[in-house]
């Protein structure tokens, strides 16, 4: 024989079954024995216990225990977001993740309550992970709100020489234009097959609606805008055919400006000139605290800054500003320089191989 009650009890809210022979089975089927197991302390109490309700969520947090754990997750939960925040910060503003564990250990030093735990690189990368999914959650709820979805992509390459392609999202809602971070991820190759593979690929792990798609933008580069075998025209092929590629800005600005120059020899020379007078500085601390010391006589100029770079008119823009401002603490060093050193008379930077045609100041 069994009794029910105890063995519910026993099984579920952990009550001693010692010298309990109703929960593990009793051979004794005599009525004195069921009577005695109902006057039985462990009856009783398994008893109470099947006739008491359970508390609702609401009711448990008005209860002492209920607002000691609420306390406590309070607690934990104000820990982690001091974590997360520090790996939030670190990520946005591209910084190695070893920063974390220093940075956790500021908060330690400033009393912030932060515990011990989580408190190393491998922590931060899977807080990281679960940020980026909260993230990516963000985008695909967006754009399934949105009729129409555009792209915008770009490559280069890391430090190890893979090719790395990088996806953004951009779309109209209520009149707002909102980008958003998709993907960054490698190709197989750079050819516009692969890389419309690798697009639509992207597209299907990110749950995101490729029928929405009604334009893109790019650098101009023939694996992306080309006539025939290019991105855009395998989009509009076998996705849109009414889909718009936008050739960036930037690159056609660029593009233009070297065709308006590229017959100009005083431009090859101011280029020669700002790039070998850049890494003469950059070099030698020695020529480096010389300027310096001419620029703080004369009370104006500053350190050659890099001319070249990914966003080449700006760079070109900077650098001849810093020039017409430090240009007579240039000539100022300079002259001085060139006595004791042939680049500086000529100014070739790196090398003289380089820049044979530099012009002397």
């Amino acid at each position: 024989m069994f009794c029910t009650c105890c063995r519910a009890n026993s099984q579920f809210r952990s009550v001693s079954v010692k010298g309990n022979t109703f929960v593990e089975g009793s051979c004794n089927f005599r009525h004195s024995a069921i009577v005695d197991h109902e006057k039985s302390t462990p009856h009783e109490k398994a008893l109470r216990m099947s006739k008491t309700t359970p508390l609702t969520p609401s009711e448990l947090k008005t209860t002492e225990a209920g607002n000691a754990l609420k306390m406590l997750q309070a607690a934990e939960r104000n820990k982690l977001c001091y974590l997360f925040r520090n790996v939030h910060a670190i990520a946005k503003n591209n910084r190695p993740i070893s920063d974390y564990k220093w940075l956790c250990e500021l908060d330690i030093a400033k009393q912030i309550e932060i515990g011990s735990t989580y408190i190393n690189d491998h922590a931060a990368v899977n807080f990281i992970h679960h940020i980026a999914k909260v993230e990516l959650s963000h985008t695909e709820k967006q754009c399934k709100a949105v009729p129409f979805l555009s792209f915008l992509m770009d490559g280069t390459t890391d430090i190890s020489g893979s090719e790395q392609e990088t996806l953004y999202l951009r779309y109209s809602k209520t009149g707002n234009v909102t980008e958003r971070f998709l993907n960054t991820s490698s190709p197989k190759s750079t050819t516009s097959a692969d890389l419309y593979d690798h697009v639509i690929d992207v597209l299907k792990q990110t749950n995101i609606d490729k029928d929405k798609l009604v334009g893109m933008g790019t650098d101009g580069a023939s694996n992306m805008t080309g006539s025939r075998t290019g991105l855009s025209t395998l989009m509009k092929q076998r996705i849109n055919s009414e889909l718009v590629n936008v050739h960036c800005l930037s690159h056609r600005l660029e593009l233009a400006f070297r065709d308006a120059i590229k017959k100009n020899k005083q431009y090859e020379k101011l280029m020669t000139f700002l790039i070998g007078v850049h890494y003469f500085y950059k070099k030698s601390h020695k020529q480096k605290t010389g300027l310096l010391t001419a620029i703080s006589t004369i009370g104006k100029g500053v350190l050659p800054p890099k001319v070249t770079g990914t966003r080449w008119l700006p760079h070109l823009f900077r650098s001849v500003t810093a020039l017409l401002k430090t240009f007579q603490a240039l000539e100022i060093h300079l002259a001085t320089a060139s006595h004791g050193n042939p680049k500086a008379e000529g100014c070739t930077g790196p090398s003289d191989e380089a820049f044979p045609q530099a012009p002397k100041i």
